[in-house]
């Protein structure tokens, strides 16, 4: 399994999230930590989300568990 790094653009909080799918334009991520599931899209070379009421932003680099 392969995981990413989010950052939330409104508090500057790093979190690890578990890759469900990517592809070139969007990725779709599980994070543990409140059983969240995001779906970001690709805008320029990162990936941009939101939920409730937050941005988070990731570089699309996969980190191996």
């Amino acid at each position: 399994m392969y995981t990413v790094k989010l950052k939330c653009t409104n508090n500057n909080n790093v979190v690890s999230a578990n890759l469900v799918h990517k592809n070139d334009s969007n990725m779709k991520v599980h994070i543990p930590t409140g059983d969240i599931v995001l779906v970001l899209v690709k805008t320029g070379s990162v990936y941009v989300g939101k939920r409730a009421g937050l941005e988070f932003t990731c570089d699309g680099k996969l980190y191996s568990e």
